[in-house]
């Protein structure tokens, strides 16, 4: 016997993974200048970060100015078919080091654990066994910004029916999430 679903919504106060992705590297190129720190943060970006996000090549522009130890700055990423991607740059203490974190991504991981997050907390509030395997959203790193809304599909593992399902990002930064599953999807 098939249980019917009913539309549900559902909040979690944060899910325990962190929601910027980043890595750091040498300048190595023997400046402390404001440029020698740009540009160490853009080569950062479109190498080992473009790497890890698996978005396809990333074409990065950092900027700021009179850069110190402990000052960060601003970069973006753009990619072809994705929105654009926020980094921040921080100069560690001893200028010979930049270390870049995303503002605004995703992970393709982080969104499998959002994803089998969101099944569980279906699961929790209403008793039906789904797995992590039946809420879909992404197969790859996602842009989304604090307020965005991901969409899903939530598949009733008891009889196939698959169901809107609606992830939205309350708080990226804590990564606070709301999850509505809605009619099934014809």
């Amino acid at each position: 016997m098939a249980t019917t679903w009913v539309p549900v919504v559902l909040a979690a106060a944060g899910l325990a993974v962190a929601a910027t992705s980043g890595c750091s590297g040498e300048i190595g190129f023997g400046t402390t200048s404001d440029d020698g720190f740009l540009q160490a943060g853009e080569e950062l970006i479109e190498g080992e970060l473009a790497d890890q996000i698996g978005l396809g090549p990333l074409d990065a522009s950092c900027s700021g100015s009179d850069l110190a130890a402990g000052d960060t700055f601003a970069c973006s990423a753009s990619a072809d078919g994705v929105d654009p991607i926020e980094f921040v740059g921080t100069i560690d203490e001893d200028e010979d080091e930049v270390n870049i974190a995303s503002a605004n991504l995703l992970l393709a991981e982080q969104v499998e654990q959002v994803e089998a997050f969101a099944a569980s907390l279906i699961e929790e509030s209403t008793g039906q066994t789904i797995g992590a395997e039946d809420f879909e959203c992404a197969d790859t790193s996602v842009v989304v910004t604090s307020g965005e809304t991901l969409t899903c599909q939530v598949t009733d593992p008891s009889d196939g029916t698959v169901y809107q399902g609606l992830v939205t990002v309350d708080d990226l930064e804590s990564l606070s999430i709301t999850v509505n599953v809605g009619d099934p999807i014809e």
